[in-house]
């Protein structure tokens, strides 16, 4: 049987990892009592095995890869009321009685408080690295407790790794790199493309090659007729009628703009769009949803997501969304918005994902270590 790719969920508590891949029937785990030892890898061949061993039964070639820390393998703390910048002191005091020689943290916003997260620097790295060498790509490593899913904090089932498969966009954003990974796309966007400059060199080489060889071809051009004359008269040349011009076919292009224009519609109205709030304020979403509409796509959906801080709106389109739906839907958001920061992804369950973000400007609660 050929293996397939695909999402996987892999839920990590004290002592096992669990997995979860759409369609799949039971959990699989992994022991990882004897190769982790408080929150640090000593057996890292250990652990690659077993993933090895889970994705092998399952018949699986891991797509992008999405990492829940449970409850019980993190340190958190929860501030009723403000953000970051109002429990900046006592979060600082809080890092410090972490007992993690090296820590990642992240401090998300929760409704009108907030909650700082962290996690194992050693543990977070040693286990991006092994899924990284087992071929899970793009691993987005995360928190349960900021997950919008029920339940989920108590462990890894079935429906629960189905309603997390159905918000990869949001695990996406809640990533502990989030941050650092939108200030890489934003800059990545703004540089130039190499294979531009790459391009644009060889075509001034073929330019200057063309260049020369015209020269070539001038001055022999100059020094073989005079040497001609000096052994013969010069003939007059003789006078060719130019051949009558070609009649130019007439074509209707009635029929094919038609047939693109209803293509263009049907592409519209089959495109998916998931449209998330992120900006802490209502109403957001339902406005885009309007403006979509009004622009020829049906199918648009919207949901809310916890508070994320970035200096553009996030356009997520999977690799099957055609350019010219692209350009439409951009279109219709850009007087809005704006730039808008764009990237592909191939396992999300909508066709596009945009996610509405609070303007950096304004105060917010994501930060990173």
């Amino acid at each position: 049987m050929k293996a397939r790719t695909t999402p996987i969920i892999i839920y990590i508590d004290r002592g096992q990892m669990s997995f979860y891949v759409r369609g799949v029937a039971q959990i699989p785990t992994v022991d990882l009592s004897q190769a982790v030892v408080d929150l640090e890898i000593k057996n890292a061949e250990q652990v690659a095995q077993g993933i090895k061993a889970v994705l092998d039964g399952l018949k699986i070639t891991a797509g992008e890869g999405y990492v829940v820390f449970s409850p019980n393998v993190v340190f958190e703390k929860d501030f009723a009321e403000g953000g970051e910048e109002v429990h900046e002191k006592e979060i600082e005091d809080f890092l410090k009685m972490v007992p993690f020689g090296r820590m990642r943290h992240r401090v998300y916003r929760v409704g009108k408080g907030c909650k700082v997260v962290v996690v194992n620097r050693d543990f977070y790295e040693s286990m991006g690295e092994i899924l990284s060498k087992m071929g899970v790509g793009g691993v987005a490593m995360l928190p349960a407790s900021v997950v919008p899913v029920a339940g989920l904090q108590n462990g890894l089932t079935g429906s629960i790794g189905r309603d997390l498969l159905n918000k990869l966009g949001i695990l996406s954003q809640l990533h502990f790199d989030y941050a650092e990974m939108a200030a890489k796309n934003a800059a990545a966007e703004n540089s130039p493309d190499p294979r531009i400059n790459k391009h644009l060199l060889v075509l001034l080489g073929v330019f200057g090659a063309l260049l020369v060889i015209l020269g070539i071809v001038a001055v022999m051009a100059g020094i073989l007729p005079g040497q001609q004359n000096k052994r013969s008269p010069a003939k007059a040349p003789a006078v060719v009628a130019p051949p009558p011009p070609a009649p130019i076919a007439s074509k209707s292009a009635n029929e094919p703009v038609k047939e693109a224009s209803a293509g263009a519609e049907v592409d519209l109205a089959a495109t998916t769009i998931e449209v998330l709030n992120a900006t802490g304020a209502s109403g957001q979403a339902q406005n885009v949803k309007e403006t979509l509409t009004a622009a020829g796509f049906k199918n648009v959906q919207i949901g809310n997501a916890p508070t994320i801080q970035a200096a553009k709106v996030q356009v997520v389109f999977s690799p099957k969304v055609s350019s010219g739906v692209r350009e439409k839907l951009l279109t219709a958001l850009t007087p809005s918005f704006g730039e808008l920061a764009t990237r592909e992804s191939a396992s999300q369950s909508f066709d596009v994902v945009v996610t509405l973000t609070k303007p950096v400007s304004s105060t917010s609660g994501l930060s990173g270590q």
